[in-house]
């Protein structure tokens, strides 16, 4: 096939190319005609399902179907800041409007 050939080729197909199709490479236009499907071509890099890594994530895998991991100390209920964030639940909880953080300041 010659190069005019493949530039009509691609103008009768309607294929949008980055610039005209005279300007580009006959292997530039070529690649645009052959179909190339995803499914055929294998992408990224090959899984060893023996390393060290995979049993590491199939562990994970394992671990997240049991539910989430508790991460951190303990919650200590009878702290001060715990008694406090549950007095300002309830309130909340009741309906009452509860104001954060610091007075405006009066003009």
């Amino acid at each position: 096939m010659t190069r005019n050939e493949i530039i009509a080729q691609v103008k009768e197909m309607g294929i949008k190319t980055e610039r005209p199709a005279h300007q580009m490479k006959t292997e530039a236009l070529q690649a645009l005609l052959t179909p190339q499907t995803d499914a055929s071509k294998a992408r990224g890099r090959k899984i060893n399902l023996g390393s060290a890594r995979q049993t590491r994530l199939a562990a994970q895998a394992v671990l997240a179907l049991e539910g989430p991991i508790k991460k951190g100390r303990r919650i200590s209920t009878t702290s001060a800041r715990q008694q406090r964030l549950a007095i300002i639940e309830a309130r909340k909880a009741n309906g009452e409007i509860i104001k954060r953080g610091r007075p405006a300041l009066a003009v």
